[in-house]
């Protein structure tokens, strides 16, 4: 596990529903290259998704495991 993702981690811990848009704007990383982070932590295992309906608004959030 590098720096970016040790951030993205403590970001997570910190703010649980930040977007991978936030999570990116608050790294100074691009939007891609925190999803590509995102979705390695979540292939290891480190994180899971949590999903939230409001009516017909769905929303996606990262929590770590």
């Amino acid at each position: 596990m590098d720096k970016l993702e040790k951030q993205i981690l403590s970001l997570i811990k910190k703010h649980k529903k930040l977007t991978t848009y936030e999570i990116a704007k608050k790294l100074g990383v691009s939007w891609q290259t925190a999803q590509l982070r995102l979705y390695k932590l979540f292939g290891n295992g480190k994180v899971k998704t949590i999903e939230e309906e409001k009516g017909a608004l769905k929303k996606v959030y990262w929590v770590i495991r």
